[in-house]
């Protein structure tokens, strides 16, 4: 991951959360320069376009991010939650049978993965995942 693209991906999710949307477009037109197939650069046009109340747009958007994402849990964890936000729940659900969740080692990416588990009343895969 580019250290570049990671800081403008970090500088946008800070700006999404303070709902500060014409500086998170700004990074989103940045992240589009430096790398417009990331599945980051995706994923962030669907938060947008959500925040915007771009629904359609937000849950297709949401959905080619999942489509782009690499075997990454961290990331895929992001995704879910913005694929459940947008209602896509078919969508989120495919990606918890990605290959990335046996491969992490990070302990807050398998709690999350857990977690989805969970909200899909799938608990044995959820405790083995805990």
């Amino acid at each position: 991951m580019s250290r570049t693209v990671s800081r403008h991906w970090d500088r946008a999710c800070s700006y999404l959360r303070d709902r500060q949307l014409p500086a998170a477009k700004a990074q989103l037109e940045s992240l589009r320069a430096l790398a417009p197939e990331d599945a980051r650069t995706v994923l962030l046009s669907a938060r947008i376009a959500w925040q915007d109340d771009h629904v359609r747009v937000a849950a297709g958007t949401a959905v080619d991010a999942g489509h782009a994402a690499p075997e990454d849990a961290g990331l895929l964890c992001e995704v879910i939650d913005t694929l459940l936000e947008t209602g896509e729940t078919t969508a989120a659900h495919g990606l918890l049978d990605r290959p990335a969740w046996s491969q992490t080692d990070s302990v807050d990416a398998l709690l999350r993965y857990a977690n989805f588990r969970q909200d899909f009343s799938e608990q044995a895969a959820a405790l083995a995942a805990l």
